[in-house]
């Protein structure tokens, strides 16, 4: 009984080690292709955030941008695409963040915790995490990796021969969008979800959105990259509605990077450039990108050493 307990252990170890080998050697042929993503030379601007910046600014009329934000993204993800894209693109001048309100909120780490949010991040970003990531997501939800390993697997995977930009499932872009769904019901879903634990009470500020947050100032201040933290459009009733407690914080943070952020968040569109309660439509975003373009206050300014004081 012993020496069959003996074989069976053996045989899980061999196994064990065959799959974390096979994972092992996925990975690091995934990580080597994308660190040599090479955008145009013409690209010299990268939108990047959540799904604020993915519906407000159109890099069709941005010249000489790429829109790279995926929804719900959150900035521990954005650092780890930014530090692969800067690495091989010295082309890139200026990096445009979306930071809005409900950025700070706790509701962010879910996307790094929870696992009714991780089973869909985990696949998409695991290729370009580095090791502090991947080494925090172990420790904090390795039931969630354990659990997702199928799934993180052909997220790495899918990326070994990847070459087109649009076969990178990080690489998210501009949501070119004609809906108008604006009203009661998606202005409560958006607040509900931002700043409200399902029990109804206040959700708390996030931790690691601050850290990397940081991270991303500091990198871009290393590689004289202009950074611009931009707090986009959302509706009045939107805005009416945010907690107090979220507007306080958030203004105490802008203002540590105050040479780095502008305020759009009270931009005036008419109601149907609404998608829903805090995100445009294309022509919202049409007539946004066109104003923000015209300001000027973005262009060739990369070497700009008070910027990022």
């Amino acid at each position: 009984m012993k020496g069959f307990l003996n074989k069976v252990l053996l045989f899980f170890m061999i196994l064990l080690i065959a799959v974390a080998g096979t994972f092992s050697i996925t990975y690091l042929l995934s990580s080597r292709n994308v660190s040599n993503i090479t955008l145009d030379d013409n690209i010299h601007t990268i939108i990047c955030g959540d799904s604020h910046t993915k519906t407000a600014l159109n890099d069709s009329i941005i010249p000489n941008s790429l829109n790279i934000a995926h929804s719900s993204e959150h900035y521990l993800y954005t650092f780890n695409v930014l530090k692969i894209l800067l690495r091989s693109n010295p082309q890139i001048r200026t990096v445009i963040l979306g930071f809005s309100f409900h950025n700070m909120s706790s509701y962010y780490d879910d996307n790094l915790f929870e696992p009714e949010k991780t089973q869909y991040m985990y696949p998409r970003y695991i290729s370009v995490l580095d090791r502090k990531a991947v080494s925090m997501i172990l420790t904090s939800n390795l039931s969630g990796f354990v659990r997702d390993i199928k799934d993180i697997y052909q997220g790495v995977n899918r990326h070994i021969g990847a070459k087109d930009l649009s076969q990178y499932s990080f690489i998210g872009g501009f949501y070119d969008s004609d809906r108008t769904n604006k009203n009661d019901s998606t202005l409560r879903r958006a607040l509900m979800d931002h700043y409200y634990n399902p029990d109804q009470s206040l959700q708390g500020f996030s931790t690691f959105q601050l850290l990397y947050l940081k991270s991303i100032f500091d990198m871009c201040r290393d590689a004289n990259v202009r950074l611009i933290l931009m707090n986009c459009p959302v509706s009045r009733e939107y805005r009416a509605q945010i907690p107090a407690k979220f507007i306080e914080n958030y203004y105490e943070i802008a203002e540590k990077y105050e040479n780095v952020f502008i305020d759009y968040h009270d931009y005036i569109v008419p109601e149907e450039f609404y998608g829903d309660g805090d995100h445009l439509n294309k022509s919202g975003s049409r007539l946004f990108s066109l104003y923000f373009l015209n300001q000027k206050k973005w262009e060739d300014e990369g070497n700009d050493e008070n910027f990022h004081k």
